[in-house]
């Protein structure tokens, strides 16, 4: 018989979309709306799926080391912000700009910490492992860890780097900020403002290897998209056929010899083979992107957690925060009870 769902969530991408929109404060006027939307959010995933089990993964941000090491520019564009929000000198009662509190990293960090003590209290199994990434643990969890699970897999996150895992079987990716869902085979990438093309997700890796990934700072084969990528490569839209570097390689190199006017996008893909490479390493997740000290601390983390609630101590501490009368906790607490302590 199928298990009930397993939700996995990218917590700081959750939280960082509740902290930049969610204007809750404490009772001392502090800033708390990315642990009252976390919390809230997360009763919302329960009772969306009813999962049997849910894991939140944490990352401190930034490139991992590993990546950095590979390309020092990986991740270069996102900048650390500064914090100001002290220097602002507020009215009694005034509440601070979204602005504000954006450029607030000591309130971002505090309130992480706030929730990550928080969610100690509730039957939440939460992963950190230090010098990687929330990606490479999830991906972990989902083509290795959690792979003999009879359960569907929902991967909570709006990166659509995770669309590579929709090849697995049981897996969804569900994007919180528009409530869409993602499923393989075939994933719809958006191309344009009301563009799309279908690939398959074993695949998408190997796409993005080309065109790069300008969140991340990765550039690729300069002036290969997505569509141009496909264009060249017809085959990569064939989902029971399986692709490597060494043939796309193969493809290019075999048209520069064979045709009186080969494409230019051809010869591009030639000379850039060591960063179509390099990107490769940077981009797919698998086992070879986590150390075994850090694998062992995931399984540890996951065979030895035993989920239990504390109502009482979780009110307690977010009481001491300040931030308890913004929730619900009798619904929470339900809610929580009824789907991943039972049976």
């Amino acid at each position: 018989m199928e298990q009930r769902p397993i939700v996995v969530v990218d917590g700081m991408n959750l939280f960082v979309r509740h902290f930049a929109v969610n204007e809750s404060v404490t009772t001392s006027g502090e800033p708390c709306g990315g642990v009252v939307g976390f919390i809230k959010a997360l009763y919302g995933l329960t009772c969306q799926f009813a999962p049997a089990k849910v894991y939140v993964v944490w990352e401190q941000g930034g490139g991992c080391p590993r990546r950095k090491k590979l390309f020092p520019e990986y991740k270069a564009n996102r900048t650390k912000v500064k914090s100001d929000f002290k220097a602002v000198h507020l009215s009694p009662g005034e509440k601070p700009t979204k602005k504000w509190i954006m450029d607030d990293t000591e309130n971002k960090l505090r309130q992480v910490k706030t929730l990550v003590d928080a969610l100690k209290h509730l039957p939440v199994c939460q992963l950190y492992v230090a010098e990687t990434e929330c990606d490479d643990v999830i991906g972990f969890l989902i083509r290795n860890k959690l792979k003999s699970e009879n359960a569907m897999k929902i991967i909570v996150s709006s990166d659509r780097d995770f669309y590579q895992l929709l090849d697995e079987p049981n897996v969804k990716l569900y994007n919180p900020a528009d409530k869409s869902f993602h499923d393989g085979p075939i994933v719809k990438v958006k191309v344009g403002k009301d563009e799309y093309v279908e690939i398959p997700a074993r695949n998408y890796a190997l796409v993005r290897t080309l065109t790069g990934d300008d969140s991340d700072n990765i550039p690729g084969v300069p002036g290969l998209g997505f569509k141009t990528t496909l264009k060249l490569f017809p085959s990569l839209l064939e989902p029971g056929e399986d692709h490597t570097i060494d043939k796309l390689l193969e493809v290019a190199n075999g048209h520069l010899k064979a045709d009186k006017k080969p494409l230019k996008a051809y010869s591009s893909v030639s000379q850039c083979e060591a960063i179509i490479r390099r990107n490769w390493q940077l981009m797919y997740l698998s086992t070879s992107t986590l150390a075994y000290n850090q694998i062992t601390k995931i399984e540890g983390a996951v065979d030895n957690f035993q989920p239990k609630i504390d109502k009482l101590g979780v009110i307690k501490f977010l009481l001491g925060a300040g931030i308890v009368s913004a929730l619900n906790f009798d619904a929470i607490a339900y809610q929580l009870q009824l789907c991943l302590l039972r049976p």
